[in-house]
């Protein structure tokens, strides 16, 4: 699960809410929460500011690289 979706589900928000918040096409937020798409870091403080968590906790879980 992205880290963006971790935080918005345990901030109990909805897609449309965090899309809202950030003033963000919900596609885009799709995009971001799927992986489709990757969190850009001047978006992380805004993403961090609306799902009430600190910028490193998105930031870090997008750097792990999984194992093979």
């Amino acid at each position: 699960m992205s880290p963006v979706r971790e935080k918005r589900k345990e901030a109990q928000m909805t897609m449309t809410e965090l899309a809202r918040r950030l003033e963000m096409r919900l596609p885009r937020l799709s995009k971001i929460e799927t992986g489709k798409q990757r969190l850009l870091a001047q978006e992380v403080p805004a993403f961090a500011a609306a799902l009430g968590c600190n910028p490193v906790d998105l930031i870090h879980a997008q750097e792990e690289v999984p194992h093979v």
